[in-house]
């Protein structure tokens, strides 16, 4: 569920931010680090150190193995969900044959967007 909200967060934040103004794309960049950075560290860090008893922290290994087990599910499911790009896929086989002309067909082939603010914050690629 943490790698979920994870993977959800950027779109939330990015959403939420259509309803500030910028001077320009330094400032948009910065806010949203800031915000993914909060959002990441409290889906991450926090609410894990909430769910878990404390008293199950002070047995050995306990938390560790709860952590191991939270990182190595975000190894492996971000850096897949980043290849696969369902979205880019949907675009150029689903959306492009259907458009009504040329060029809304090439738009469907444009690349995917990338943040340096997400790309930052992610902690695993």
């Amino acid at each position: 569920m943490i790698t979920f909200c994870n993977t959800l967060t950027p779109m939330i934040v990015k959403f939420l931010m259509r309803f500030e103004a910028h001077t320009n794309q330094g400032t948009y960049q910065e806010s949203l680090f800031f915000k993914l950075c909060i959002f990441r560290w409290m889906n991450t860090a926090v609410i894990m150190a909430a769910l878990q008893p404390f008293t199950s922290t002070l047995t050995r290994g306990s938390f560790l193995v709860t952590i191991y087990s939270l990182f190595s599910t975000e190894i492996i499911t971000t850096p897949l969900l980043q290849m696969a790009d369902y979205m880019g896929h949907f675009q150029r086989h689903y959306v492009a044959p259907r458009a009504t002309d040329q060029r809304k067909m090439n738009q469907q082939f444009q690349g995917k967007l990338y943040n340096l603010s997400e790309r930052y914050t992610v902690s695993k690629s």
